[in-house]
């Protein structure tokens, strides 16, 4: 008997292991949702567009001592008070502090050290989503196409794809299913390393959740991107997708997102990428 009961036990263990992920992972895709939501609204206040990605007169970060918060839609600079307050997303939003964490890592690092995030509330990172800072100025009702390199092995480690890919071949590209808004950013590479709220360059999307992560996009819905890897976690490979891998169709070739390692794109770029 008591070996039928360990059997049994064996078989469910598991099974309900997926039950609970499965759970966490719905309810992360709601909180992107919600997240996409706040910058559908904040653009329907703001002539249709979706925040900058700082919040300084010439788009570029701020000086010191706020050169170090990163992207405006998660906090912004009181220079009178010589504080930090949370930024645009949290005017449209209801407890923005849960809505920022993927309950299957509750905003933890990989070490699993807790801190004092944003909101003084005891967990490492402020969240676990960040932005496309190439998104700024995005309009509502935008129908650029967004695609990445299916395959990241021939370019390396850190390295820059071509600036434009004059018609890639079939396959080449695997697109996404609408304009991303919101990443669940890979814990390792670089958010706990670097949490500006920012996903760029070198950062990566999580792959928790059945080997993927989430997407919000701003159209509104949410999708789960299972993108090239590694085998190791904690380790870059050249297998990895990242930020640099992701292209927008221009209005002749595919245009790379980014640019470069603190290069910026103009306001309302990807309205009409060339």
């Amino acid at each position: 008997m008591i070996a039928i009961i360990a059997v049994l036990i064996g078989l469910l263990l598991p099974a309900l292991a997926k039950a609970r992920e499965a759970g966490r992972a719905a309810v992360c895709m709601s909180n992107m949702r919600q997240l996409a939501s706040g910058a559908i609204q904040y653009a329907q206040a703001n002539k249709d567009k979706v925040w900058p990605t700082y919040n300084t007169t010439n788009n570029a970060p701020p000086p010191a001592p706020f050169n170090n918060i990163g992207a405006a839609w998660a906090r912004l600079p009181d220079f009178a008070l010589n504080t930090i307050q949370p930024g645009y997303l949290y005017q449209y939003m209801q407890s923005p502090d849960k809505l920022g964490e993927c309950p299957s890592n509750k905003r933890r690092t990989t070490s699993g050290v807790d801190a004092n995030n944003m909101f003084f509330t005891g967990t490492a990172l402020d969240f676990d989503y960040t932005y496309p800072p190439r998104m700024q100025g995005a309009k509502l009702g935008l129908e650029t196409r967004f695609a990445y390199i299916t395959d990241p092995i021939p370019f390396g480690v850190h390295a820059f794809p071509p600036a434009t890919l004059i018609n890639p071949a079939a396959g080449y590209l695997t697109a996404l299913s609408g304009a991303p808004i919101f990443v669940e950013e890979h814990t390792r590479w670089y958010n706990e390393n670097t949490p500006d709220g920012l996903w760029s360059n070198w950062d990566q999307i999580e792959d928790r959740h059945a080997f993927g992560g989430h997407i919000a996009y701003l159209q509104g819905h949410v999708s789960l991107v299972k993108p090239p890897r590694g085998r190791q976690y904690s380790v870059e490979e050249p297998q990895d997708l990242i930020s640099n891998h992701f292209y927008v169709k221009g209005s002749g070739n595919w245009v790379r997102m980014e640019l470069g390692v603190n290069q910026q794109r103009p306001f309302g770029w990807i309205n009409n990428p060339r």
